[in-house]
């Protein structure tokens, strides 16, 4: 008569019919787990791991060091993409009716100006110079479109319209330097989307646009290379500083 093997059997797994894996193997499949399960959940699998490298140092055998190392910068650049995302999908909504609202100003200048290039365009007499006029004055509109529905969403977005506020005093340093450094950011940008205008390389083109089409948000994701040194993530806590020139 064949007995059955005991649950405690070093060499057999009742419940999954195979050998018990390996520590290394749960500890892998561990950190697998958390992945996509949110920074908590990252940050504690980063400390448990410090705390195993740390406290183990001299006795790990080099291979499984090295492989919880590995495992250690895995884990750090997947908490320093999520923390990108998050402070991005935050940026993107934080700025979401300022940009709403300078679109549609942008927008009704655009067609604004189209009718009147249009109807000039179509006119049996037509003046040249104005109709000139009329289309630098349409190209002008066109950046500014581009401008609002392209401008990276995971960026602090810089009004194309800067409210005026009574209370800036414009007379104190602190203020025309912030004022200077937005306004040469602006115009940066804006030569970034008449470029790409151009070139007819513009995320969403101004047909696109005019059909509703809006930019996504996408963040550029860190990739770990074989040889990287260890990467130090930054604590969420550590708020960059607001800047009120830009909204």
């Amino acid at each position: 008569m064949a007995y059955p093997k005991s649950r405690n059997s070093n060499n057999y797994n009742q419940d999954q019919g195979k050998r018990p894996r390996r520590p290394q193997q749960r500890n892998k499949q561990e950190s697998d787990s958390v992945i996509g399960q949110g920074t908590t959940k990252l940050r504690k699998r980063i400390r448990d791991i410090e705390r195993q490298l740390e406290k183990k140092k001299d006795v790990l055998p080099s291979n499984i060091k090295l492989e919880k190392q590995r495992e250690l910068s895995t884990l750090r650049v997947e908490l320093q993409n999520l923390q990108n995302f998050n402070k991005a999908k935050d940026l993107a909504k934080k700025y979401q009716m300022v940009r709403f609202f300078e679109k549609k100003k942008a927008l009704r200048s655009y067609n604004q100006i189209k009718k009147e290039y249009t109807e000039m365009e179509n006119s049996e007499n037509v003046d040249k110079k104005e109709l000139k006029k009329l289309r630098k004055k349409l190209t002008h509109h066109e950046i500014d479109l581009a401008y609002v529905v392209n401008f990276p969403k995971d960026k602090k977005y810089i009004a194309l319209y800067p409210r005026e506020d009574a209370d800036i005093d414009m007379n104190d340093e602190n203020v025309k330097k912030g004022t200077l450094k937005t306004d040469t950011l602006r115009n940066e940008f804006k030569k970034q989307f008449e470029q790409q205008l151009k070139e007819g390389t513009l995320k969403v083109s101004i047909e696109e646009i005019l059909k509703g089409k809006s930019l996504r948000l996408e963040v550029p994701r860190i990739e770990l290379a074989p040889d990287a040194p260890e990467l130090q993530v930054q604590d969420e806590a550590e708020e960059e500083e607001e800047d009120d020139f830009f909204e």
